[in-house]
């Protein structure tokens, strides 16, 4: 049962008080007809699991801030989060919330149209990014074209991470749900991947790059088939953990196991997977964050979303999606429902038991941790772009919001088209023990 949050006059929940910050915050940004939130409610998470927080955020509909048609396909977005205590897990559900709010209604006039010719644009950068085979783009269930500089486009401009240079990338690799003025500008999946919020920008940037990353590395992951290094039991014991996390680790019921994800930028890039006793049931998590205790935190917060969404659908009777139906995240995950394509998914457990260790230095601030993780990466080589979308409603909130592209990182993919243009691959298997690059085509389970 879900339970609509009034915030107004509540100030505490479970114990924990409600800083006048965030009950300002979400009085501001929520109503029922004008708000930028519509409503918050509580979900409770399924029975035998420990109490965590999560809620969910209805929002504006966008669709009607925009100039021009919609698509009649495109969904009305929805915010939320789940954390272990319900301050920190309120401010998660209104960034997100806001952060996809400032994405989808991104000005269309910053948005320019030509080609890289017309324009007097270097594409180095955006050349970096990962496509598609031609292979890939030659079947004729898959909808999406190469790159030519030639044709005409919609472009932005962000902003190199590393030195403040200007950085053009095509609209539809970074515009959320980005209306197309042509069909060759589908270049590749369009995602929220490395959108963020924060109560500083430097705090929206390194969520946004922490993601990125996060993502980059479970994907080099699963494409090469190779099975991350499980933290070992007595590593954990010494973690720093909320005690929702550690009754699930202790619970009968539930086994959850912890793994190192890096590839080549040393900060801690964890993957959790949590599955019922018998490992017949089971869901991924995923986290990249500044130390250790956050980003195993995290993680098991991201399976246990997962976990929520595949209860709800195993009581409703859903069936496991055909591979050749799946068409967004949550269906990928849905696929592993049925207990026969358990081989495809299992492997991920099978690595390696080794300690962690790293020497990432978390900083006081928000702006020395992305300085200290901006080092790290350069020195792997790659370019983050930072693309600013704090509106004036995000701004009015007090927050920052944009999104950070790292052009020749792995990205994520739904439905049968996989970026198997094969750069980054070839870059992260020696990183991974790996000394020839052989595709996973199986369907990813990542929600």
């Amino acid at each position: 049962m879900t339970t609509t949050i009034e915030l107004a006059d509540i100030k505490r929940i479970d114990g924990f008080a409600l800083p006048d910050a965030l009950r300002d915050t979400i009085a501001r940004a929520t109503h029922p007809r004008f708000g930028l939130i519509k409503t918050i409610v509580e979900t409770p998470v399924p029975q035998g699991l420990p109490r965590f927080h999560q809620y969910s955020a209805s929002l504006a509909d966008v669709r009607r801030l925009r100039r021009g048609r919609s698509r009649a396909s495109e969904k009305a977005i929805r915010g939320g989060a789940l954390g272990c205590n319900p301050v920190d897990t309120l401010w998660a559900a209104v960034g997100e919330s806001v952060e996809r709010y400032s994405a989808a209604i991104y000005p269309e006039d910053a948005i320019v149209h030509g080609t890289c010719d017309s324009l007097q644009i270097d594409d180095t950068i955006m050349r970096r990014l990962i496509r598609f085979s031609p292979e890939m783009l030659a079947d004729p269930e898959v909808f999406f074209h190469d790159y030519d500089p030639d044709l005409p486009r919609g472009w932005v401009r962000g902003t190199s991470l590393l030195d403040g240079a200007p950085v053009w990338l095509a609209a539809q690799s970074v515009v959320f749900n980005y209306h197309m003025a042509h069909d060759h500008e589908l270049l590749s999946h369009n995602t929220s991947n490395g959108i963020a919020a924060g109560q500083d920008i430097d705090a929206a940037r390194l969520g946004g790059l922490c993601e990125v990353i996060e993502r980059d590395a479970f994907a080099c992951h699963w494409m090469l088939r190779r099975a991350p290094d499980a933290l070992p039991a007595s590593q954990l014991d010494t973690l720093s953990l909320p005690r929702q996390v550690r009754a699930l680790m202790n619970s009968p019921s539930h086994r959850l196991r912890v793994f190192d994800m890096r590839v080549d930028i040393d900060i801690p890039t964890i993957l959790v997977v949590l599955s019922n006793s018998d490992d017949t049931v089971f869901c991924i998590g995923a986290s990249c964050k500044p130390t250790l205790d956050q980003a195993v935190t995290k993680a098991v917060c991201e399976s246990i979303h997962c976990w929520t969404y595949l209860a709800q659908q195993r009581l409703l009777g859903a069936r496991p999606v055909a591979f050749e139906d799946i068409s967004n995240f949550l269906e990928h995950a849905e696929f592993y429902l049925d207990p026969v394509r358990k081989p495809a998914f299992w492997w991920l457990t099978e690595g390696d038991v080794a300690e962690y260790h790293t020497d990432f230095p978390n900083g006081d601030t928000s702006t020395a941790t992305l300085e200290a993780l901006l080092e790290r990466v350069g020195a792997a080589g790659h370019i983050p772009v930072w693309f600013d979308m704090t509106g004036m409603d995000a701004a009015q909130l007090g927050l920052a919001v944009g999104k950070v592209v790292v052009p020749g990182l792995q990205p994520l993919y739904s439905g049968l088209a996989i970026p198997d243009d094969l750069r980054r691959l070839e870059q992260a298997a020696p990183h991974l023990g790996l000394t020839q690059v052989e595709l996973n085509r199986d369907p990813h389970p990542f929600p």
